[in-house]
């Protein structure tokens, strides 16, 4: 970030780094949760069945992931864990469940209850939850941009609000030009709504990274506005 310019307030195409990625879908994900859906803390409430995201966006939660962080054969609760897919080309298709919850709406459990230690009473949880990879290179992303910016890191992401979506978040990156960086930013702001921002996804990254049991490629957004700090 040596030499790092302020930059007008633009709206341009912008390329978040898988580890922004991750960030994002991290904050998402209590939104799939029965629990949160049924006490109406859940921004994905009453969606199932709609297109919501980017027909790009495929998300996946995978409890029997080869190697994954939260992989095992069952749940804490026994049921066995299994591979859900959560939203499929931007449309949701299924929410996760432990026993109690699944019981409650007449269906089965999706294997996708937890416990933090032994002592603690089971709740339901992702296990790998992630959005699946796609055919893009990064460098392939960056050349669809004449004038942009490439996210590589967020301030504040505990502020978002998880019931409604919205955000507005420091961010610092790279200034793009003709498909390549040009030079680091610096205070920089954005600011939407999550539905919003999965629903730009113009193209999806074949970079796929995890951090612990979530994970995410870069993603490509048609556009998005930026807050510059002159």
């Amino acid at each position: 970030m040596l030499g790092a310019r302020e930059i007008k307030s633009i709206k341009c195409p912008v390329v978040l780094e898988n580890t922004v990625a991750v960030e994002f879908l991290e904050t998402i994900a209590p939104s799939f949760l029965a629990d949160n859906l049924n006490k109406g803390k859940s921004m994905l409430k009453d969606k199932k069945g709609k297109k919501i995201f980017s027909d790009c966006i495929t998300i996946i939660d995978n409890g029997l992931l080869q190697g994954g962080w939260g992989t095992s054969l069952f749940d804490s609760e026994g049921a066995p864990k299994q591979k859900t897919a959560l939203a499929t080309n931007g449309v949701i298709e299924n929410y996760l469940y432990d026993t109690y919850w699944a019981n409650r709406e007449g269906i089965k459990s999706t294997g996708s209850s937890s416990r933090s230690n032994f002592k603690s009473a089971p709740a339901v949880s992702i296990s790998n939850l992630y959005i699946e990879n796609g055919t893009a290179s990064f460098d392939d992303m960056m050349k669809e941009i004449d004038k942009g910016i490439l996210i590589t890191g967020l301030l504040g992401v505990h502020t978002v609000n998880t019931i409604s979506g919205d955000f507005s978040l420091g961010a610092t990156g790279f200034y793009i030009e003709n498909g390549k960086v040009s030079y680091p930013v610096r205070g920089i702001a954005i600011a939407g709504n999550l539905m919003d921002l999965f629903s730009r996804v113009a193209k999806i990254g074949n970079d796929i990274r995890f951090y612990g049991n979530v994970g995410a490629p870069s993603l490509l957004l048609n556009e998005m506005d930026v807050s510059g700090g002159i």
